[in-house]
């Protein structure tokens, strides 16, 4: 059964004059540009089903935001439900958050409070255990690279590098989480 699209309501040739603006906007938000492609496109697929509900220009964009959005929240869900129990440590907000700052290059892991200095110590012995190819991807990456010229740099497909990427993200984020780990039992032994 076919749905009859209603007059005034959005065209595809419209839908498609927002994708710069909904790539923008996901651009700040994803993590390479391989998913802001995935949610654009997934976000342009369901703007198109729907597009019978919103006629009035001026909320357009707002509209199209609020789709990509939805998608975006989605996406992570999977990720959760597909790997439960496995959190990428993510080297860019763990300092950030504020209550993860206990003092003055202090930071809280893994609900324990520890040095910068005793965090790097953990970095680069975590580095140190893996593959040499993925240490090296891995501060490729977090050093500013593009996966684009990651996967170039290994002459392998994007969609390879990004797997590969993410099976060396958790790996390290395990090591952290084993090394934090051990820190707090042998302080609890200690005491």
């Amino acid at each position: 059964m076919e749905r009859s699209v209603e007059a005034g309501a959005v065209e595809w040739s419209e839908l498609c004059a927002l994708e710069p603006m909904v790539r923008g906007w996901l651009g700040r938000r994803c993590r390479d540009q391989s998913d802001v492609d995935d949610v654009v496109h997934d976000t342009l697929l369901r703007a198109a089903r729907f597009r019978g509900e919103v006629t009035r220009p001026e909320r357009r964009a707002s509209w199209a935001l609020s789709i990509a959005a939805n998608v975006l929240r989605d996406r992570v869900r999977r990720r959760r439900e597909i790997c439960p129990g496995v959190d990428e440590f993510d080297f860019e907000q763990t300092p950030c958050v504020a209550e993860s700052v206990a003092a003055e290059g202090t930071l809280v892991i893994g609900g324990r409070a520890v040095t910068s200095g005793e965090a790097l110590e953990w970095l680069q012995a975590s580095l140190r255990t893996m593959r040499p190819n993925e240490a090296a991807m891995l501060l490729d990456y977090y050093g500013g690279e593009s996966l684009g010229a990651i996967a170039a740099r290994l002459g392998i497909e994007s969609k390879s590098a990004k797997c590969r990427l993410y099976r060396a993200r958790r790996r390290l984020a395990r090591d952290l989480e084993q090394r934090c780990e051990a820190a707090r039992r042998a302080s609890e032994v200690q005491r």
